[in-house]
């Protein structure tokens, strides 16, 4: 009698322990999946604040393949990259030189040489009292205000590529090519500016009227070690979450054909330069129709390992009791900017 006690109670001692974990491989499964959103989320809400140039590639989503890895990847996975800028100020400046690909050379803002004809060249300046270009000033504000180095983004319209670089300051001259620092107090004009890039080599050619931003891109990609990061400005990246197996994102479109009828392709990928592929149906003329403000909804779903995916277990005892539901979340948002 007490041998058959003792095996219902240790039955019940099993039972309540396999619960127990499961509960708690539950509950860290749904923390990491709220990490993910709460991290992704605001970003995919603020895409494209402050642009206004809808052929500018706000938005990019890239399908990539992960190799298998056992224990917890039995075969290859496809997972989404997805990239995503937006300005830090909406006032832009303009290269009025052209910048060849090697080069280090230093934009040129403004040049009021009297031979220099480009109107790019020219000066900003509606309140010319202190003589600082206004953007200028106002780039200049917000580079000192925010502590470390700020990073810009130089973009040629003609291509829709750019690149980051360091906007360490401003060479500013006057017209005997002197130093000079305007203020209220010193309203010697600008003659001359240069942006100091901290000596950026140029990666490609970028024409005369190439815009630059004061840009925030974010890129959130899952690596081959399983850890979903975020990459920032190309330059600096942190580990958001350990043991994710992949992101799957889907952004639905909307068309007005010019017969007036409206197309809402779901679409799986948005090049940087071509406009939406992988859509169904298909977006017709993507390099030339699309424009960011065409973007109804980014819908992104995220899927995670458990501890049992995880843990190699050759004699297969545990068993992992989650289905591929409990594993994955998805979330819709809709971009909230001036675009759209």
């Amino acid at each position: 009698m007490g041998f058959v006690i003792l095996s219902f109670a240790f039955s019940g001692f099993l039972s309540m322990r396999q619960s127990f974990v499961g509960d708690t491989g539950k509950a860290d499964v749904n923390q990491r999946l709220k990490t993910i959103f709460a991290s992704i989320g605001p970003d995919m809400i603020q895409v494209g604040e402050g642009l206004t140039d809808t052929a500018f590639p706000l938005l990019e989503i890239e399908q990539r393949t992960i190799p298998a890895k056992l224990p917890e990847r039995p075969s290859d996975t496809v997972t989404s990259d997805i990239t995503i800028r937006r300005t830090l100020i909406p006032q832009t400046l303009t290269s009025c030189t052209a910048i060849t690909a090697g080069s280090t050379t230093q934009p040129l803002l403004v040049d009021e040489n009297p031979l220099n004809t480009n109107s790019f060249c020219k000066r900003n300046d509606n309140d010319p009292i202190d003589g600082w270009p206004d953007t200028l000033k106002l780039w200049n504000q917000k580079r000192t205000n925010d502590p470390g180095t700020i990073q810009a983004y130089i973009y040629d319209p003609s291509t829709n590529k750019g690149e980051f670089f360091d906007y360490k300051g401003e060479i500013i001259e006057d017209d005997k090519g002197n130093p000079v620092k305007p203020n209220t107090t010193n309203i010697t004009a600008v003659y001359k500016v240069n942006l100091d890039t901290n000596n950026h080599r140029w990666e490609r050619d970028y024409p005369v009227g190439s815009v630059i931003y004061l840009m925030d891109q974010r890129q959130y990609k899952v690596d081959e070690d399983n850890k979903l990061r975020l990459i920032v400005n190309d330059t600096q990246t942190f580990e958001l979450a350990e043991n994710t197996d992949k992101l799957d994102v889907t952004v639905t479109l909307k068309k007005v054909n010019k017969d007036s009828t409206t197309i809402e392709p779901l679409c799986k990928v948005i090049t940087e330069t071509g406009g939406p592929t992988s859509c169904t149906p298909s977006f017709p003329n993507p390099t030339t129709e699309y424009k960011f403000n065409q973007i109804k909804s980014i819908e992104i779903s995220a899927k995670v390992f458990t501890k049992e995916d995880v843990d190699s277990d050759p004699n297969n005892q545990r068993k992992d009791l989650r289905n591929e539901e409990d594993k994955t979340m998805s979330q819709k948002y809709y971009p909230r900017n001036a675009i759209n």
